[in-house]
């Protein structure tokens, strides 16, 4: 029963973290110089996210190579409060895509809030396309939504991911898992204060 009583314990002090949203379908591409306001929304699933990454291809490899902006808004839409911002330098990519991920592990997130975040070219370079899913007959991602010239795009999706942070550093344990810590450790002192029965 110690045993028993330590492993909770131990188990109630472990942070858990959601998995990280991966949208990963696509079947169309958006060469970004050419559409303002493209971006794509997401529900927000941990509190503490390392980065959000989209899927990009090279879209005319005749225009100058260069970076892309990635700013991050509160809310649906590029309306809300914008929150962060980072470049990001894809490497030279095939037709089958490659991820690209801004770090946005310095912002907060409220755990079921909405979110979005804006793709744009850095040098207004036609270089780069992101990959989206936009031609199939599935929602493929129900949390959010693709934006398109600053409109949303229901039922379509932007090829994207976003990726918690797994080891927090100072995470604050949720109310639930302290009082799991407490049962763990008075569960402990009680079976060591028991007292063998004599014969």
């Amino acid at each position: 029963m110690k045993k028993f009583a330590l492993a909770l314990a131990l188990l109630a002090s472990s942070p858990l973290f959601a998995a990280p949203i991966v949208q990963d379908s696509w079947d169309n591409s958006h060469t970004i110089k050419f559409w303002n306001a493209f971006g794509q929304s997401f529900t927000a699933q941990d509190a503490a996210i390392q980065s959000i990454g989209f899927g990009v291809i090279t879209a005319n490899a005749g225009s100058p190579f260069g970076g892309l902006t990635v700013k991050l808004f509160a809310g649906e839409g590029f309306g809300g409060s914008l929150l962060a911002s980072a470049i990001v330098n894809p490497a030279a990519t095939t037709s089958l895509g490659a991820w690209t991920d801004a770090d946005f592990s310095a912002v907060n997130f409220i755990v079921g809030e909405h979110y979005t975040f804006q793709v744009l070219s850095a040098d207004n370079s036609a270089y780069w396309a992101v990959q989206d899913y936009t031609r199939g007959p599935l929602d493929t991602y129900a949390g959010g939504s693709l934006y398109l010239n600053g409109a949303a795009s229901p039922g379509d999706d932007m090829r994207f991911r976003v990726t918690p942070v797994t080891t927090p550093v100072g995470a604050v344990p949720e109310p639930t898992s302290l009082a799991l810590l407490g049962l763990g450790i008075l569960s402990m002192l009680a079976f060591s204060r028991r007292k063998p029965k004599s014969p």
